[in-house]
């Protein structure tokens, strides 16, 4: 794979439009407003990335609760957290059991599961940003050469089990890179 992003500043709308909805199914709404703010016609972009190799870091379910449940319902932010804290604190595992299944109850036994993987992804990659006002660099080597980088990608998915065996897939999502944003934690 050898993939080069430009940012095009002579875009039409509709072209500009469909690579916007294209990134919101691929990456989390958080991940990408850090790049908003960017005005793309002040700055000149290069970035080529080959990867090269990758490896699985970390993988982990969270079961019956998503990310998009917790948007609709903030309360159920955090509650594996709890449950986490309360297993370090006392191992009590009557209270662990109790904690679980008023998850259980207050989710009303949907069926759902997060499944979060970290990723590391060895690459070749040249990124270069440079001011158009100054023609400064501001991220990046002054060069523009190729280096080895490894970036470290957090993916999600969402699977609902409606009656077994019958299961829906959903479509991973890049929620965070390189912890820009910490994980990207809601759980």
């Amino acid at each position: 794979l050898n993939y080069t992003a430009q940012v095009d500043s002579n875009l039409t709308k509709e072209q500009s439009e469909e690579t916007k909805n294209f990134s919101g199914r691929m990456v989390d709404k958080n991940l990408i407003k850090l790049y908003e703010s960017v005005d793309p016609t002040s700055m000149d972009f290069e970035f080529k990335m080959t990867p090269v190799d990758y490896r699985l870091d970390n993988a982990f379910v969270i079961p019956m609760i998503s990310r998009e449940l917790v948007e609709e319902n903030p309360s159920f932010r955090g509650r594996y957290s709890i449950i986490e804290k309360e297993f370090n604190e006392t191992k009590d595992f009557t209270k662990i059991r109790e904690l679980g299944e008023k998850l259980a109850e207050d989710t009303g036994f949907n069926g759902i599961r997060t499944i979060i993987v970290d990723v590391s992804v060895d690459c070749l990659e040249t990124f270069q940003v440079r001011e158009n006002s100054t023609g400064k660099v501001i991220q990046g080597s002054e060069e523009a050469v190729e280096e080895p980088v490894t970036h470290l990608v957090r993916f999600e998915i969402t699977r609902h089990r409606k009656k077994p065996p019958e299961e829906q897939l959903g479509s991973w999502v890049i929620v965070d890179w390189d912890d820009l944003l910490e994980g990207n934690s809601w759980h």
